[in-house]
């Protein structure tokens, strides 16, 4: 969960596994695990530097990219051949990803809303972005049902 104000948040729902099988909820439990446990931490962004102050995704891309051109290589039929890795970005990539594979699989444009709402209030940087009302009278515990709707396509 992501603040927006004193009574409203981000909240995008995750399911425990992909529909292709990924256990999501495994890898997130390493990852805290790995945090608590290994690095001592228990405060603090996920994805920071050495003294606690938040990376920019952008700073793992060429780790990115890494792994995946060692996918393709190592795991032949995981990555199309013809897909270039490097063409990949942790600053982009899982946006454009999740709306392409949410419209791919007929999720409504208004769940694809619902879930993108946090990109507007950011690019509306702290001042009221120009929302539809029903966005901005949403409740998002209320909505938890309508998000996993997109959640559940993956």
């Amino acid at each position: 969960m992501k603040g927006e104000g004193e009574l409203r948040w981000h909240c995008i729902p995750i399911p425990c596994h992909t529909r292709s099988g990924l256990p999501v909820l495994k890898w997130i439990r390493r990852m805290l695990r790995h945090l608590v446990v290994d690095e001592d931490r228990t405060t603090g962004w996920v994805f920071a530097d050495a003294n606690g102050q938040k990376r920019k995704m952008g700073y793992y891309d060429d780790m990115l990219v890494d792994m995946l051109d060692k996918v393709k290589t190592h795991f032949r039929g995981v990555i199309n051949p013809v897909t270039d890795v490097n063409d990949f970005s942790l600053w982009r990539s899982g946006r454009r990803g999740a709306i392409t594979e949410a419209t791919n699989q007929g999720v409504d444009q208004n769940t694809i809303d619902l879930m993108g709402r946090w990109r507007k209030k950011e690019k509306a940087r702290g001042t009221e972005p120009g929302l539809p009302m029903r966005q901005v009278y949403t409740e998002v515990k209320s909505s938890i049902k309508g998000m996993l709707l997109f959640a559940k396509r993956f």
